[in-house]
């Protein structure tokens, strides 16, 4: 594993020992951020359930100015090396889900993009499709990434302020693209 583009561009990282953490393999990484194009410059992206923190890393790389990596489990230790390995700099919140994104929200903290990659079968994706609406973290227009098994059931929007505007399948590996909606109050604000 390591990074494939921008400042830190083939810096091996490292992942922890056993299956309970999944890393985004370098072909998937290649693909999802080709789909999120010019996206990523110049913006705040939060990684949850970060894992090894590859995405928020690769986010960084190739330009993202700020990356909040959210982890409960103990790989939360290993973004903190890979960071390190990549000369990287990044927050990390060692936190539930759910905890992490309504404290970002009480803090009045909003993100241009938000990539999620739940455990498989544990249903987080739509628990924190809500969150990050409901607390308020997502920006005008931001985007929001959930990866899935390309055989799980499709995710739909917790609401209309998300919509669906692209989904990205592959063999084992499907990517779903929300945008956040918004009014035009919101936009001159």
């Amino acid at each position: 594993m390591r990074v494939i583009a921008g400042s830190a561009k083939g810096r091996a990282l490292i992942a922890p020992a056993g299956f309970d953490t999944r890393p985004t393999s370098d072909r998937m990484k290649e693909a999802l951020f080709s789909a999120l194009g010019g996206e990523i410059y110049d913006a705040d992206f939060l990684d949850l359930f970060a894992g090894t923190g590859a995405i928020g890393i690769e986010a960084l790389s190739r330009g993202a100015v700020k990356a909040v990596f959210v982890e409960r489990s103990r790989s939360a230790s290993v973004i903190r090396e890979n960071l390190a390995r990549t000369r990287l700099s990044g927050e990390i919140i060692k936190a539930d889900f759910r905890d992490a994104i309504k404290r970002l929200g009480s803090e009045g903290r909003a993100f241009n993009v938000v990539f999620m990659d739940p455990p498989y079968d544990s249903g987080y994706a739509r628990n924190a499709l809500e969150a990050v609406e409901r607390y308020g973290v997502l920006r005008p227009r931001c985007i929001v990434v959930a990866e899935q098994r390309s055989n799980d059931p499709p995710l739909d929007p917790p609401s209309d302020a998300l919509t669906i505007y692209k989904i990205k399948s592959y063999k084992t590996t499907r990517f779903t693209f929300f945008i956040r909606e918004t009014d035009e109050s919101e936009e001159t604000s």
